[in-house]
């Protein structure tokens, strides 16, 4: 893993895809590389939203983008 140095992550600059089925969630976030920054499931979903990083006026790819720049998490190249 190379050693990156954080990036403002933004709408721009970042895929965004989900996946809701019945009891199964997946939220992603890739750079436009195909490099994924963030990928939450399930329970880390629904704690996402509890632990208040998405407000309900907020879509997911705005509150990934927030979380990821707020915690300086760089993309996890192999």
């Amino acid at each position: 893993m190379k050693n990156l140095k954080p990036y403002f992550w933004h709408e721009n600059n970042t895929v965004f895809s989900d996946w809701f089925e019945r009891d199964r969630a997946c939220v992603r976030l890739e750079d436009t590389r195909g490099n994924e920054i963030v990928c939450l499931w399930d329970s880390e979903v629904s704690d996402f939203v509890e632990d208040g990083f998405k407000s309900s006026r907020q879509s997911w790819h705005e509150a990934l983008c927030e979380y990821a720049t707020q915690h300086k998490l760089i993309t996890k190249d192999e």
